[in-house]
């Protein structure tokens, strides 16, 4: 069965999928007075928890915490239908779409440290400061990662809330000139997992290895807090980041648009 819930009903031990498990407790931190959120419980026979699911507006997220729950949620965002969609490997089989997008899932319990970094300086801003967001915001708007302005004002005033209802850590990779060159972000942050993402760094300074450092000091930081660090890729970049220490968890996030 699927009902309507509480954001506190986002929170409990069941972790299938890391990443989508820091999201959909991440969506329950920051909802609120005037911030928009619903969210629903899918439950066995007995009442037990077997799924949950958030919507922000049309977008969905979903994560089957009970296999047996996948088809129910399947047949649920059917029948609701969004312009985006990201799920976890079972709820993705009963959808079988052929539209559908499919990034391996990994997650990283002994960081291992890239080739030695010289004369760069990596900043931290932990949860609570939002101070490193305008710089990410500017990397990602001069690589073209994103069609409409729009969509970097969405990201920005998203990740910003996240911060400030410490939910968000970001990091910043600064050249031997002192000039900004890469970036990331602990963009999820929920009790158990923490999702790591918008990995970027200019063109002119790519080839020095900015982003694996940045992304195993996020890492770092995120086992600091006792949260698992995981991450999905395209298929192609996980040697990368099994080099340092990611490892698949046999899981995946399916992106389904306009379903």
């Amino acid at each position: 069965m699927i009902r309507i819930a509480l954001p506190s009903e986002m929170f409990y031990e069941a972790i299938r999928n890391p990443i989508l498990s820091a999201v959909l407790e991440t969506q329950a931190k920051v909802c609120g007075e005037g911030i928009i959120r619903d969210f629903w419980l899918c439950t066995d026979e007995q009442g037990r928890p077997a799924g949950r699911i958030c919507r922000k507006g049309t977008a969905f997220w979903g994560c089957c915490d009970n296999p047996s729950a996948a088809e129910e949620m399947a047949a649920f965002f059917r029948t609701m239908g969004g312009s985006c969609l990201e799920v976890d490997t079972e709820i993705g089989r009963a959808l079988g779409s052929e539209k559908q997008q499919n990034f391996p899932v990994l997650a990283a319990r002994v960081v291992l440290c890239p080739s030695a970094l010289r004369g760069a300086d990596i900043r931290i801003y932990p949860p609570g400061d939002p101070a490193w967001i305008k710089a990410l915001i500017e990397i990602h708007r001069r690589c073209g990662l994103f069609a409409r302005p729009q969509e970097l004002d969405s990201l920005y005033s998203e990740l910003h809330l996240r911060a400030r209802r410490n939910a968000a850590a970001g990091a910043l990779l600064f050249d031997a000139q002192g000039e900004l060159a890469s970036c990331a972000a602990i963009s999820a942050l929920g009790e158990r997992t923490a999702m790591i993402g918008y990995v970027c760094t200019l063109p002119k300074k790519r080839g020095n290895r900015y982003a694996s450092h940045l992304v195993a000091e996020l890492a770092r930081f995120s086992l600091s807090l006792g949260r698992l660090p995981a991450l999905s890729c395209q298929p192609e970049l996980s040697p990368m980041y099994r080099k340092l220490g990611f490892m698949p968890t046999g899981d995946t996030l399916t992106i389904l648009e306009a379903f």
